[in-house]
């Protein structure tokens, strides 16, 4: 209710509703991003014991690590991630066996499935 409430007042809040609804999110993902602002507003406001500046906030929403920075630490991670080469010849596990069997039988075509009439199922009962 208290977001609903300051998305339809409140002029700091409300820009940051419009700004991920411009986003694809949906009513309720912003909301919840509102929500969320609300949290940490409340928080700064009981653990510093002063009232909300919205100045203060923008202040320091200012002092974010620009976008380009963030793009050289992404890079950064990137190369430091270890990843193992596919290897053909690894063991693998019985549910990535049946994981593997289960998408090669979808790839086959319609003409491949239809049931040779030669070949009957063990678990049929002929009377």
């Amino acid at each position: 209710m208290c977001a609903n409430n300051t998305v339809l007042k409140d002029a700091h809040l409300k820009p940051i509703y419009h700004r991920h609804r411009g986003k694809g999110k949906s009513h309720k993902q912003a909301l919840g991003v509102v929500m969320h602002k609300l949290l940490r507003i409340i928080w700064g406001v009981l653990s510093s014991e002063t009232g909300y500046d919205h100045a203060v906030d923008q202040a320091n929403q200012q002092k974010k690590i620009p976008a380009p920075q963030k793009d050289a630490q992404r890079q950064e991670m990137a190369t430091k991630r270890r990843e193992q080469p596919f290897d053909e010849a690894a063991p693998i596990s019985r549910i990535a066996t049946k994981k593997r069997k289960a998408y090669q039988l979808s790839q086959v075509s319609s003409a491949d499935q239809v049931r040779d009439l030669e070949v009957r199922p063990k678990n049929i009962i002929e009377v």
